[in-house]
C-alpha cells in the first residue's frame, strides 16, 4: 500500500489514507478480508478497484447502509449513525420489547456508593448484569453518548455487581427503548 502512496494511521494501524490530485481523498479500513473507505473520486474508487482486481477478487457493494451494527444514513448535507436495529436485538434478547420506556438513563435516585454496599449477584445474574453493560459500552462508543455517564456508572460495578446495580441497568435499557431511534449526525460544512 505504501509504494501506492497511502501512508498508515499511527493510532489506528488498520487505517490507511492518500492525498489525490485536485483536493481529493481516500481513506479506508483494512479488515482481515474487508476493505471499509471513503474518497470523494469516484474515479479513484474506480481505479483502486480494478487495481485490487489485479490480486484478488474484489467488488464494490456501493454506498455504506451498515457495518459492524452500526446504520448510516447519508443524504447531501449529513450523515447519521445509529444502532437502533442493535438496540432492538438487545430489548429481545433480554424480553423487554414491550416494556415501557424510561426518559432519563439512570434513576436520579441512584447511588453508586449505596448500590455497591449490597449483596453481590449470584453467578447467572453476574453475567447478565456484565453483558448488558458490555452492550452499552459498545453502543455508548460508537452512537449514543448521552448513555455515556450512566454506562461508566454501571462499569464502575463490573467486578461486583449488585441488585440495585442490576436494576439500574435494566432501567437504562428502558431508556434505550424509548429512544432507541435517535441518530447521532454529523453536518457537512465547507
Amino acid at each position: 500500500l505504501v509504494e501506492y502512496g497511502f501512508e498508515q494511521f499511527v493510532t489506528e494501524p488498520k487505517m490507511f489514507m492518500k492525498d489525490l490530485p485536485n483536493g481529493g481523498r481516500c481513506e479506508f479500513m483494512l479488515y482481515i478480508d474487508d476493505i471499509l473507505g471513503i474518497s470523494n473520486s469516484s474515479s479513484f474508487i474506480e481505479k483502486f478497484y480494478e487495481d485490487l482486481n489485479k490480486f484478488t477478487t474484489c467488488k464494490n457493494q456501493g454506498e455504506i447502509v451498515s457495518t459492524l451494527g452500526i446504520e448510516l444514513e447519508h443524504s447531501s448535507t449529513s450523515v447519521s449513525l445509529s444502532q437502533q436495529t442493535q438496540i432492538e436485538k438487545l430489548l429481545h434478547r433480554h424480553a423487554m420489547e414491550d416494556c415501557s420506556g424510561r426518559d432519563m438513563p439512570i434513576p436520579p435516585s441512584f447511588s453508586l456508593r449505596d448500590a455497591l454496599e449490597a449483596e453481590p449477584l449470584n453467578g447467572s445474574q453476574k453475567q447478565v448484569f456484565q453483558s448488558l453493560v458490555g452492550s452499552f459500552l459498545y453502543i455508548a462508543r460508537n452512537t449514543r453518548p448521552d448513555i455515556g455517564y450512566a454506562t461508566w456508572l454501571l462499569a464502575c460495578a463490573m467486578a461486583k455487581p449488585t441488585a440495585p446495580c442490576l436494576k439500574a441497568a435494566f432501567y437504562l435499557l428502558r431508556y434505550l427503548k424509548k429512544t432507541k431511534n435517535l441518530k447521532l449526525t454529523y453536518k457537512f460544512s465547507s
